[in-house]
This record gives C-alpha cells, sequence and structure tokens, in this order.
C-alpha cells in the first residue's frame, strides 16, 4: 500500500511538471519562439517515459487506461513540433514509446488469458506481478534504492520474464514486442530492408500571429538500418476513405 500511495504522489508531482512545460511550449509557439518550444517539448517528454516506465507496473488498471487517455495528446504536440531535419529519429522513438506502453497495458489481458485453466502460469503470473510492484515501489521510494537491493530485484524480476516466456511462447512473442527503441529497430534491419511505421495524430500549427489550428493526419516514418525519414502524409479524412 506504502509503494501505491508513494506511486501516485510520485506520478502526480512529476504529471504537474510535465504540464507546466507543455503548456509553456504552446505559449512559446504561439511567439513564435520554436526553439524554447522544442527544448520544453523534449523536457516534458523526457519527464513522462521516464515516469511510465518507473511506475507503469505500480498503477492499477482502471489508471493505467487513464494515463494513455490524458497523456496521448503529448505526443501530438511533440511530433508537431519535431518536425525540424534531423529530428526524425528522436520523434518515432518516443512514437515507439508510447506504442509500446499502449502494449504493455493490453498485455495484462493477455497474460490472463494465457494463464486461464493453467495453474503453473497463474502461479508465474502473480509471482511475477509481485516482483514488477517491488522494483516499481523501489525505483518511486523518497530516498535513492540500495543499488544492491534494486540490482537483486531487477535481476529478480527479469528471471520470472524470462521463465514465463519459456513457459508460454504466446507469451514470449508479446513480451518481446511490448518495449522497442529506434535502435533496438534499426539494428534488425537488413540493408535492403525498411520498415514503415504510421501514426495517425493531431498535427498542431502556429502561424506567424501565433494562432493555432490543428488538424488529423498521419505521419510515415521510414525505418532503414542507416537512419530513419519522416514523411507527413495529408489530411486524414482523405486518406481514411
Amino acid at each position: 500500500m506504502q509503494g501505491v500511495e508513494r506511486y501516485r504522489e510520485l506520478l502526480g508531482s512529476h504529471w504537474r511538471v510535465a504540464n507546466q512545460l507543455e503548456h509553456r511550449t504552446v505559449v512559446y509557439a504561439r511567439l513564435n519562439l520554436r526553439d524554447e518550444a522544442r527544448v520544453d517539448a523534449l523536457a516534458a517528454m523526457d519527464i513522462q517515459r521516464r515516469t511510465l516506465s518507473t511506475t507503469f507496473d505500480v498503477a492499477s488498471a482502471y489508471e493505467r487506461r487513464r494515463l494513455l487517455a490524458v497523456r496521448r495528446p503529448s505526443i501530438n504536440h511533440y511530433v508537431s513540433l519535431m518536425n525540424r531535419p534531423g529530428d526524425e529519429r528522436d520523434a518515432w522513438d518516443a512514437v515507439l514509446f508510447w506504442k509500446g506502453i499502449a502494449r504493455r497495458h493490453g498485455r495484462e489481458v493477455i497474460e490472463r488469458s494465457v494463464a486461464s485453466g493453467d495453474p503453473e502460469l497463474a502461479e508465474l503470473l502473480a509471482t511475477l506481478g509481485s516482483l514488477r510492484r517491488q522494483v516499481s515501489e523501489l525505483y518511486s521510494s523518497p530516498r535513492p534504492p540500495d543499488s544492491e537491493d534494486l540490482a537483486k530485484a531487477v535481476d529478480a524480476k527479469e528471471r520470472a520474464e524470462r521463465a514465463l516466456a519459456l513457459r508460454s511462447a504466446r507469451y514470449a512473442e508479446e513480451q518481446d514486442a511490448a518495449v522497442v527503441d529506434a535502435d533496438r529497430v534499426l539494428a534488425t534491419l537488413d540493408d535492403d530492408t525498411a520498415l514503415v511505421d504510421f501514426l495517425s495524430f493531431f498535427r498542431f500549427e502556429w502561424d506567424e500571429e501565433g494562432q493555432m489550428s490543428r488538424r488529423m493526419t498521419y505521419a510515415a516514418f521510414v525505418a532503414r538500418r542507416d537512419g530513419v525519414h519522416r514523411v507527413d502524409l495529408p489530411d486524414a479524412d482523405g486518406l481514411d476513405r
């Protein structure tokens, strides 16, 4: 219980900072201070990624759904601002992270399905859930965790995940695909292979007078072994028909 309460306190304080930074990005963008807006957008995204990475497993199913719904607009702001040459890899890395978080939430449903009617799997999942909470509570402790305790907890969690993956091919597939980043994906591509990843998002735009507009559209991230390219597609309405 103490860990869950600490999680909520930590999450609330971090989101407040992230929200303030995102609000400033809008203000800066309206003033045509795009460099300042990008700095705050990067900082806000970094806070959100770090917070979700260390606390998501402690959150209840309801809190996870709410987090995904409430924080989803952050990707809209981030991808809208990170649109300069050279931004492609960072923008796609954030997109991959958010897709991975959404998949982690769906993993809970997969896990229950995997364990249905199998007491051994159910026991493995219960053990893994307990170890995940232990790791998250160490990360969110008011005091920095003892490095040895943290290493032991992380190792125990990873061993439990490997044991479950060996026991269930379906869980192994889901676990492997749940969290990826740009570096990991690019390293798997052959020289003659390209991967195209689409994102549907609200693109925010500001005119010279600072007036903001938004439109639903798509971005395509074309990943090759040597890097990532971004293609901004037309309005979603035309593409969805």
